[in-house]
């Protein structure tokens, strides 16, 4: 019979490898130090917070496509990622933040190319 006081020892039999595993199942789901094996189980976070279901490929769709309308996506990505934090999954807040940031990137980029073109041009014609 296999002996769990010793872990060192490796069962040979199928009754001890059944045994083993009976224990180590055991073991996982008693321990609360180990939160590996229950985090795959249960729906909530190791802090206890809920798990929000994944956004379907539609609605990504349907969020790629506004955010790629003039003005109604820019107001759109505002909404999602300073509005409501209950209304709006954490995953689209966290891509409408980020579209943002490349945006504001963008557009600073875009200026600075613009004026030193601009003060090019101006040159040139002077």
């Amino acid at each position: 019979m296999y002996n769990s006081n010793y872990p060192h020892k490796r069962p040979t039999t199928k009754r001890e490898f059944k045994e083993a595993r009976d224990i180590m199942s055991q073991q996982y789901q008693s321990n609360d130090d180990n939160n590996d094996y229950r985090f795959a189980v249960n729906p909530e976070t190791p802090r206890g917070e809920k798990r929000e279901e994944a956004i379907s490929l539609k609605d990504w769709l349907i969020t790629l496509l506004i955010s790629a309308i003039p003005f109604v996506g820019v107001i759109a990505l505002l909404y999602w990622a300073f509005g409501n934090s209950s209304e709006v999954p954490r995953s689209k807040s966290n891509y409408a933040k980020a579209s943002l940031i490349v945006y504001a990137v963008l557009v600073i980029l875009f200026v600075i190319i613009y004026i030193s073109f601009l003060g090019a041009l101006i040159n040139l014609i002077n």
